[in-house]
């Protein structure tokens, strides 16, 4: 998965520091495993590939940036730790008898999660053939506006963001995690789908014809994400803004 890419992507920041570095395509720290299993690009486009954790990444950005995202990184392990979290609630819960649950909840940084998945997405789609974002004119590059963002030096504009993709009530989980950009119709990047062990939530960078776009039961940086044990309010996930 390793790539010799000579770029930073955050480069229009300045102070730019050598080398250029291994990005994860996925924060590592999310996995256990020292090998996962990998499908949907153009090595593996069909079938599922095993590879070691430490190959799964893209060199595109220097040293300095890479480890400026940390703090990011860190809010997408809390977000699978609230997930867990979740799910053993859930399974202890279901073995007692209905009653009105004792709500607990799992706190996770909304504006850390929203950047995260801003830049999983740019490592993604960086020098790639569409350009990333409508400010962007070079294929594979992403807007500035949305490298400051990454980087919490800017905000998204109003309805642009992040989207969760869901309602209310008893969720179905599952171990894994799923990626996909899309493009407008003027065939740059204008988003991501994201699966997080069965939670679904989509970025959104430009508003517009987009947002109009977006499939029902969707949410704008939502604050929170109930679950239901016996069809009663047990526990929620919840963003804080």
């Amino acid at each position: 998965m390793k790539r010799r890419v000579s770029k930073c992507w955050a480069s229009c920041l300045g102070e730019c520091s050598s080398p250029i570095s291994g990005e994860d395509v996925l924060t590592s720290g999310l996995f256990h495993e020292t090998q996962i299993k990998v499908k949907g690009f153009s090595w593996c486009a069909d079938d599922f590939r095993t590879i070691g954790i430490n190959s799964f990444t893209k060199n595109v950005l220097c040293v300095k940036h890479n480890s400026m995202l940390s703090e990011t990184d860190n809010c997408a392990i809390t977000l699978r730790d609230a997930v867990r979290g979740v799910v053993q609630l859930i399974e202890a819960r279901e073995k007692l008898q209905p009653q009105e649950w004792q709500f607990e909840e799992f706190h996770v940084s909304g504006p850390l999660l929203e950047r995260w998945f801003l830049k999983t997405l740019i490592t993604l789609a960086v020098d790639n053939s569409a350009p990333i974002g409508r400010a962007s004119f070079r294929a594979g590059e992403p807007a500035r506006s949305l490298v400051r963002i990454a980087f919490g030096t800017k905000t998204f504009k109003p309805h642009a963001g992040l989207y969760w993709i869901g309602k209310a009530g008893k969720k179905e989980f599952i171990e894994g995690y799923e990626v996909g950009t899309f493009t407008d119709q003027s065939n740059r990047v204008a988003g991501a789908r994201f699966g997080i062990c069965g939670l679904e939530f989509m970025l959104i960078i430009d508003a517009g014809p987009t947002v109009e776009a977006l499939p029902r039961h969707c949410c704008y940086r939502p604050e929170t994400i109930a679950f239901d044990v016996h069809d009663r309010t047990s526990h929620a996930i919840r963003l804080d803004w």
